[in-house]
């Protein structure tokens, strides 16, 4: 009984170390919001400029058809998502199929690092 404990008191630790996890991820992407906006704006601007380039191009073909296009973006880019990090040892295989104390040892060594940083 007192194995079942001590193994749910790890995952119960490695739960909390994950969230800190991806808090810390969150706050550094936070971080670079002001660089992050302003990378979206060029970037939205150029995929416009290229968009409206493409329509002028069709006038030449089909005027009807290119007045009635609009370009326009279905959602907002979304930074948060898009770094999908996985850290993986020499043979391939991801710190999340390795054993519990392989994974709390590195949470506990991200926080330590954390720590420092702050």
């Amino acid at each position: 009984m007192l194995y079942f404990n001590l193994i749910g008191q790890v995952l119960t630790l490695i739960k909390k170390l994950w969230i800190q996890c991806k808090i810390a991820i969150s706050q550094a992407i936070k971080g670079l919001e002001v660089e992050i906006n302003k990378n979206k704006r060029r970037g939205k601007n150029k995929t416009l400029e290229i968009a409206n380039k493409t329509l002028e191009k069709l006038k030449e073909m089909n005027s009807t058809l290119a007045d009635s296009l609009i370009p326009e973006f279905k959602a907002e880019p979304k930074f948060d998502s898009l770094f999908k990090l996985s850290i993986n040892s020499d043979d391939g295989i991801a710190i999340n199929k390795k054993g519990s104390g392989v994974r709390a040892t590195y949470f506990v060594e991200f926080l330590e690092l954390k720590q420092k940083d702050n």
